[in-house]
């Protein structure tokens, strides 16, 4: 599976054979596209190793030292097994706001993130491929909209 969100764009092109490439190298369950985030209190914000396996995500943090964000993910069948399990579970009902908040997600629903952390927690094993040439932009506010609107009416 390959999950991009829709009001992110990101580079480079080639970013999900890069990802697919990473985890058939590594056999990870998950592999998350890394980019260098400026404001990091607006993105999940991830802590790697130096082999790029993912030991954290760190939803919007008010502050952190960590510097680089994910936009893009591929995962196996095993992270969609966890994800419908995670989904149907009675803990998942009983302590929904742990995870669906304003906090994690400005809309208040579930985030994807929360879900990898919990994964994370669980063992299945994240990698991660870090794209230090490129940038990324969250055109879901008003603000990157207009900025993107400028960028591609030059092109």
């Amino acid at each position: 599976m390959a999950f991009g969100f829709p009001d992110i764009l990101f580079e480079p092109q080639d970013a999900f054979a890069r990802l697919i490439a990473q985890q058939d190298a590594t056999g990870a369950d998950v592999v998350l596209g890394l980019q260098q985030i400026e404001h990091r209190h607006l993105w999940d914000m991830v802590d790697t190793d130096g082999d790029g396996r993912i030991r954290a995500i760190v939803m919007k943090p008010a502050q952190t030292a960590l510097s680089h964000g994910w936009d893009c993910a591929v995962w196996t069948p095993r992270f969609t097994e966890f994800l419908h399990r995670f989904l149907q579970t009675e803990e998942t009902r009983r302590n929904l706001s742990r995870w669906a908040n304003k906090t994690n997600d400005p809309g208040g629903d579930l985030a994807v993130g929360a879900v990898f952390q919990e994964a994370l927690k669980a063992g299945l094993m994240f990698q991660s491929v870090k794209f230090a040439e490129t940038a990324c932009l969250d055109v879901g506010t008003t603000e990157n909209l207009a900025k993107a609107a400028r960028e591609f009416s030059k092109s």
